[in-house]
């Protein structure tokens, strides 16, 4: 069996190799080593997927913080606080917001290759799913080498990739859960209940989201 920085060690060469296939991409990965696109404990029962890193905050990141690592992951945005403040409540990470003492969970990205958000949003579904075909085995492997009980999509295109590279690569998903993602909550409007980002009605729902799944890995 993988120790977590054995795992973390295989997996960055598989992510590594993606890059080395793919020279017509910028590499990202090369540019922020920090920026693995995973974090926390991969054998925990509960992983969080996204679906790619956002561009946009890394620059930030490095251009604010002299010395960063990967710890810095989904912690530099309000949106990425927000998670992990979710994630403290929910005890899935215990400790404090900066510097977790212990992950009981795990977060990756099906993607990890990171790009600006609006970019992204452009690209046509198709041209989505053909980077998750390549992104695939990498995930594939996680999945495989950690068996976690329970993956919890983060948000609806998270969701839809997810189900596609289940009916179309066979890739073998256990219990799936739904939460909202993050930045929906902090950056977009509930256009239908007229609440805007970071309203508190809408924060304290994204809390128990996330403590519904946190209850639902502990019962596993």
């Amino acid at each position: 069996m993988y120790s977590v920085d054995k795992y973390s060690l295989e997996l960055n060469k598989r992510i590594e190799g993606i890059f080395l296939n793919h020279p017509e991409w910028k590499d990202t990965h090369n540019k922020n080593p920090w920026l693995t696109g995973f974090l926390g404990n991969p054998f925990s029962n509960i992983w969080f997927v996204g679906e790619n890193p956002s561009l946009r905050p890394v620059e930030t990141a490095t251009k604010n913080h002299p010395i960063i690592n990967s710890d810095n992951q989904w912690n530099i945005s309000r949106g990425d606080k927000l998670f992990r403040q979710a994630l403290l409540k929910s005890e899935l990470i215990t400790g404090s917001l900066e510097t977790p003492k212990e992950w009981h969970c795990y977060v990756t990205d099906i993607i990890k290759d990171a790009d600006y958000a609006n970019k992204w949003r452009k690209k046509p579904w198709c041209e989505r799913c053909l980077i998750a075909d390549i992104w695939e085995p990498v995930l594939k492997w996680e999945l495989q080498t950690s068996e976690p009980k329970i993956i919890v999509a983060m948000g609806n295109q998270v969701m839809r990739l997810l189900t596609y590279l289940q009916k179309h690569k066979g890739l073998n998903l256990n219990h799936i859960e739904f939460v909202h993602h993050y930045s929906y909550i902090a950056f977009w409007p509930d256009t239908k209940r007229k609440l805007g980002p970071m309203n508190e009605q809408r924060i304290g729902e994204y809390y128990l989201e996330i403590e519904r799944v946190a209850k639902i890995a502990r019962s596993c």
